[in-house]
């Protein structure tokens, strides 16, 4: 009974000290990808366009005006 405590407890730390070792090495060997929204200056206003796909799922994408500010 005292083996199989200390067997446990063993099993326990070992998948403990896995975990972090794996958490550690997907944190370090991270890499980002290419930015999902491309935005680009208006030229003579403060605001950005936004550039996004044409096409994601179902779902198609339309251009839509800006309303004028007064």
């Amino acid at each position: 009974m005292k083996h199989q405590k200390w067997l446990i407890l063993f099993v326990a730390l070992v998948l403990m000290a896995g975990t972090a070792g794996l958490l550690a090495w997907l944190k370090t060997s991270q890499k980002l990808g290419k930015p999902g929204i491309k935005a680009t200056p208006i030229p003579g206003s403060v605001t950005m366009k936004i550039d996004l796909p044409e096409r994601v799922l179902d779902f198609t994408s339309t251009n839509v005006p800006e309303p004028r500010s007064f």
